[in-house]
């Protein structure tokens, strides 16, 4: 639980209707989900995922918060060191000013973006599709497992990277539509 395994947690399973998740895993965000994954398994629910700038405004939305909940950090807003990542919503006091649930604590979400420098432009081409370049991508939020000690990474600001070819137990995604 507190590593790298070489067999990672298996959450779902697949037929001809598509995916499906295994029981006791349906209210439970996916682990372990490199980029390329988590972007195929978006096309395949009709969607997306978000770019960094529609992630960070979901958290931080028009006030710029620093914490989806404001600006101060409250611990029992979180889901830190628990034995397993919990169900999906388990700290409802967490929520962003739209109710995204668990943008704080939960797992690193994988975005759409190329880890470029800020300030974010989305004609720059950092929303280039992996064919056009493979480069580093972003990951937003932050894991379950942080210590007490590393609140900094609990912000909304926060920003990471990684290969999109990369997974880790502690990184997953959310996906995104477009509305009128």
């Amino acid at each position: 639980v507190w590593g790298i395994t070489v067999d990672p947690h298996v959450q779902l399973a697949q037929d001809n209707e598509g995916w499906y998740p295994l029981p006791g895993e349906g209210n439970r965000p996916l682990e372990n989900v490199k980029w390329l994954g988590a972007s195929d398994f978006c096309t395949w629910r009709k969607s997306r995922l978000p770019s960094e700038a529609e992630w960070e405004y979901a958290a931080r939305g028009p006030d710029n918060l620093l914490y989806p909940w404001g600006n101060e950090f409250v611990r029992d807003n979180i889901v830190r060191f628990e034995r397993r990542n919990p169900e999906v919503g388990s700290k409802p006091q967490g929520a962003s000013w739209v109710g995204a649930m668990d943008l704080s604590g939960s797992m690193f979400e994988w975005t759409n973006s190329l880890y470029w420098p800020y300030p974010y432009d989305p004609l720059d081409g950092r929303e280039a599709s992996y064919l056009e370049d493979p480069g580093d991508r972003v990951f937003r939020g932050a894991a379950w497992y942080h210590p007490e000690e590393m609140n900094d990474d609990l912000s909304a600001t926060a920003r990471l990277d990684a290969q999109p070819d990369y997974a880790n137990w502690y990184y997953g995604f959310r996906c995104a539509r477009s509305i009128d």
